[in-house]
């Protein structure tokens, strides 16, 4: 068939490509006998197919036919459909399964903030020493002592605490053998009058 539609294709290049003087009459002279041996050896195919189909036909009378049979009946019936229960093979196949992450405490070290903050700091008495008239040394206080307000900066620290991390969701492929299994289907077939 392939050489056929070649030598159909050249012939079509040769008329429009200046051989003027190919006419539709002639067109099987000027081809040869190679696109005629062809045509008949199709003729002579499709022939051979009718009379098997035939002969198979007169064997099958009243019977149900499934596609891929080598019966179709005497040519007399109808097509209908037919629920047939088929065995399907076991495969591997990959599916994407949900894996769920609980959420939990875990122990991390983390950057604390301590803001800043006035602190009371105690500033000591001051004294002097005089000696008294003997000749002895007397500690004489010449402030008190008192409390003063100092202003402390914020600092950072690091320490270890316990934080919480959700969980979270992700879908994964997984590989996963599906068992052989027979499935029901509905098939066309050739029903045999």
């Amino acid at each position: 068939m392939k050489k056929l539609m070649s030598l159909i294709a050249t012939a079509a290049l040769m008329a429009g490509a200046g051989a003027n003087d190919a006419k539709a009459e002639n067109f099987f002279k000027k081809m040869g006998k190679e696109l005629r041996k062809a045509h008949e050896r199709h003729e002579d195919m499709m022939e051979d197919a009718h009379e098997r189909h035939r002969d198979i036909a007169r064997h099958a009378a009243g019977s149900i036919l499934y596609a891929g049979h080598a019966d179709y009946g005497h040519g007399h019936g109808h097509y209908a459909t037919v629920e047939v229960n088929e065995w399907v093979e076991g495969s591997w196949r990959i599916e994407y399964v949900e894996v769920r992450t609980a959420g939990h405490y875990e122990m991390r070290e983390v950057e604390v903030v301590v803001p800043g903050y006035y602190s009371q700091v105690w500033v000591e008495p001051v004294y002097r020493i005089q000696r008294d008239s003997c000749g002895r040394e007397v500690r004489i206080m010449v402030k008190c002592g008192y409390y003063r307000k100092v202003w402390c900066p914020p600092t950072t620290r690091t320490q270890c605490q316990k934080v919480w991390v959700a969980g979270e969701c992700q879908r994964v492929p997984k590989k996963v053998w599906t068992a052989g299994h027979y499935e029901n289907r509905n098939v066309r077939v050739w029903v045999c009058d």
